[in-house]
C-alpha cells in the first residue's frame, strides 16, 4: 500500500468511529426526552440508635527531652507535675504555685431611695429605677435583705449596705 491509499483509510475509519459515536449521543439525549415514570420509589432511612462510648481519661505522656534547655534531663512522671494547676520549672523540677490575684470588682452606680409596704424597695441601679423585693436580681445585682433604712445588695460575690438617702 502506499501512502494515499494508507490515508483514505485512516480517514474513512476515523468517519466511521466519529459517526457512531454522533449515533449514540443522538440516542441517548432522545431516550431521556422519552422517559416516563411508571413506579414512584420512596427511599426510607433507617436510623440506627446511637451508642455513645464513655470519656476516656487522657494522660500526658511527659518523659520526653526539653529541645530548649539543651540538657539530656527528662521528666520522671506526669503524675509529678498536674496540668492546669501548677507552672513547672525545667530547670529545677519545682512546682511553683501560682500567685493569688486581687480583683477588683466595679460595682454599678447604686442608690437606695425607700421602702415601699416594708416588702419592697425602691432602687436605682445605673440610671435605671426598680422596685425590689428581697431574693431579685435586677441588672446582676441581688437582693439580700430590705430594712426601713439599709438595703444589703449583692454584686458578684461581694455584699455591701446601702443606706436611705
Amino acid at each position: 500500500m502506499n501512502k494515499k491509499t494508507k490515508t483514505i483509510v485512516l480517514i474513512i475509519v476515523a468517519i466511521l468511529v466519529w459517526g457512531y459515536s454522533a449515533l449514540e449521543w443522538v440516542d441517548y439525549y432522545q431516550a431521556s426526552e422519552d422517559l416516563t415514570v411508571t413506579e414512584t420509589f420512596v427511599a426510607r432511612p433507617q436510623v440506627n440508635s446511637l451508642k455513645l462510648k464513655p470519656k476516656e481519661k487522657l494522660k500526658l505522656k511527659l518523659d520526653y527531652r526539653d529541645p530548649f534547655l539543651n540538657n539530656s534531663k527528662r521528666l520522671t512522671s506526669a503524675k509529678q507535675y498536674p496540668l492546669n494547676q501548677n507552672r513547672v520549672n525545667f530547670d529545677t523540677k519545682r512546682v511553683n504555685k501560682k500567685q493569688p490575684v486581687e480583683v477588683k470588682i466595679s460595682w454599678p452606680n447604686i442608690v437606695f431611695s425607700g421602702v415601699v409596704n416594708n416588702k419592697l424597695g425602691l432602687l436605682k441601679i445605673g440610671s435605671k429605677d426598680f422596685i425590689v423585693k428581697e431574693g431579685e436580681i435586677k441588672e446582676r445585682v441581688k437582693i439580700n435583705s430590705i430594712s426601713k433604712d439599709i438595703i444589703k445588695v449583692e454584686f458578684q460575690g461581694e455584699i455591701k449596705e446601702f443606706k436611705n438617702n
